[in-house]
């Protein structure tokens, strides 16, 4: 029935995200390790994914127009995406058809629309706020200088600040200046 998963760490990931899905869809609190048989699975249409997508980056399922997706991004979609279509007894068929009602839903247009609308929003600065890494500030690094050379540990005081100062003045990554005599 499922597909063959060689890692055991992604299945749990996949199976969390499913289990999730499920849980909000039919109200019930499946344990994490429940398998869903053909049956539930082929309940599950374009409007459920559509909707619990919506829930996981509005916060709402029905969210207004204006609305803003605070809560996730266009990329946290894919991936919830990606996880409930590996369970999906459809995945062979590379669509969902609105006229038989079958396929695999999270690859509807209604999804697909979805996702590109948040894409948008995240492109206009509407989206949720990225937690990407910032660069230092000239002020962070003179405060991260000083208390490293203000240390009685010959490591901190000499070799660490010479490494930081070495590392800012190549543009180079810590674990590169590190390998240097």
């Amino acid at each position: 029935p499922l597909r063959r998963m060689d890692d055991e760490k992604q299945f749990r990931s996949y199976q969390s995200a499913m289990v999730h899905f499920m849980r909000w869809k039919d109200r019930i609190n499946y344990p994490m390790d429940y398998i869903f048989s053909i049956q539930d699975l082929s309940r599950v249409v374009p409007r459920d994914v559509y909707r619990w997508l919506c829930f996981k980056v509005y916060g709402t399922d029905e969210p207004g127009h204006d609305e803003k997706p605070i809560y996730g991004t266009s990329n946290s979609m894919m991936s919830y995406k990606k996880h409930i279509s590996y369970f999906i007894t459809a995945v062979n068929i590379t669509a969902w058809n609105e006229l038989t009602k079958t396929g695999n839903p999270t690859r509807s247009q209604l999804v697909n629309d979805l996702i590109d609308l948040v894409k948008k929003k995240e492109c206009r600065g509407a989206g949720k706020d990225s937690q990407a890494d910032r660069e230092f500030s000239r002020e962070e690094f003179k405060q991260v200088l000083d208390i490293l050379s203000s240390s009685d540990d010959f490591d901190r005081r000499y070799r660490y600040t010479t490494m930081l100062k070495f590392m800012v003045h190549l543009i180079a990554r810590g674990d590169d200046a590190s390998h240097v005599f």
